[in-house]
């Protein structure tokens, strides 16, 4: 019976040995892609849209989500408070560090963009609009836009993608005096763009579309710079520990 269990043995280990590892193999590489795709829960964007992909990649990053569990509101504007609350989730503050009460007699203690609005202002970001006054929901323009940008990047010395563009906004002109460097330097480094005609159209209120966009471009390099500066690790090189 010994003989014949062992012989049994035997031929399963060379049937098993005739077999194409791919039969074993893990699953296939694009099941790992297909698990980090986010599904699109907004009825409102379509994958046709120019701001689809930073739309989808500011939702799965947790920077802006919809107005709603179905929509995304891409034509809505953006106020001020939450403008400076994906500033902060990009820079990844910790909000425990910033529960002091706001120096602003406008921003509503408990509000889910105090710590943000308390980082902001203590980074430098923003200084209100004057008179002890934050105006969290007063809609934020691209000129506001871009000068909060730079004044967050210089905060932290984060390096600014190449300049590549060599032209100027066509309404350069337009521009208020106080915005006029920073919209200069985020457009030539591709940051910030403007319309089909080269305008960058400063005193429209911000869209939600472009400033998913804006996010996308802004935590991207971000991250990078992350990398670059060791504060994070970069995927795919972490040390295993010991």
């Amino acid at each position: 019976m010994t003989k014949r269990i062992i012989s049994i043995i035997l031929i399963l280990c060379m049937v098993v040995g005739m077999v194409p590892v791919q039969v074993f193999a893990a699953e296939p590489e694009t099941t790992w892609q297909q698990v980090q795709e986010t599904t699109n829960p907004f009825q409102d964007v379509s994958e046709k849209d120019w701001y689809y992909d930073s739309v989808m990649y500011a939702l799965k990053n947790g920077l802006l989500t919809g107005t709603s569990d179905t929509a995304f509101s891409p034509e809505s504007t953006m106020t001020r408070a939450m403008f400076v609350t994906v500033l902060g989730r990009i820079a990844e503050i910790d909000l425990t560090e910033y529960g002091n009460a706001s120096a602003f007699t406008d921003v509503a203690p408990g509000s889910f963009y105090e710590p943000y609005v308390q980082w902001a202002t203590e980074k430098g970001i923003t200084s209100g609009i004057g008179d002890g006054r934050f105006d969290p929901n007063g809609l934020v323009t691209r000129e506001q836009m871009a000068t909060m940008l730079v004044r967050f990047f210089d905060a932290y010395n984060i390096t600014y993608p190449e300049a590549t563009v060599t032209t100027v906004p066509k309404d350069i002109d337009s521009v208020a005096g106080w915005a006029k460097e920073a919209v200069l330097k985020l457009w030539a480094s591709g940051l910030f763009t403007g319309d089909n005609q080269g305008n960058f159209n400063p005193g429209n209120k911000a869209k939600r579309s472009e400033a998913a966009v804006l996010f996308h471009r802004t935590d991207e390099t971000v991250e990078k710079w992350f990398v670059e500066t060791g504060v994070k690790t970069e995927p795919g090189n972490q040390e295993t520990p010991s």
